[in-house]
């Protein structure tokens, strides 16, 4: 998987120039322990624009909370951008804790 991920990211900066300071000023920016990931993809899997959040995936915390992550996307044909928006809400049964 590591492998995968590093091609893609030669890839990526290959098409798209060197990204390296970029990554490590975001880098810089997480709190010590946390870890960036992205993920880069091609217009050609571009998908249809969704009105609302869809739940993308859902586990439970060892506290018995609900995590669940909701993705929005859109696709933007004048400059051939694919956006997906994500967000994750915390609930305890049915309560919105975050």
């Amino acid at each position: 998987m590591l492998a995968e991920l590093n091609f893609w990211f030669h890839v990526f900066v290959h098409r798209y120039g060197n990204l390296q300071d970029d990554f490590e000023k975001m880098k810089s920016l997480l709190k010590k322990g946390c870890r960036f990931v992205f993920v880069v993809d091609t217009v050609a899997n571009s998908t249809t624009n969704d009105s609302d959040y869809k739940v993308s995936s859902s586990v439970k915390t060892k506290e018995g909370y609900d995590l669940i992550l909701k993705n929005k996307n859109y696709y933007d044909e004048d400059t051939q951008t694919q956006f997906l928006t994500s967000t994750y809400e915390l609930y305890d049964g049915t309560m919105l804790l975050q």
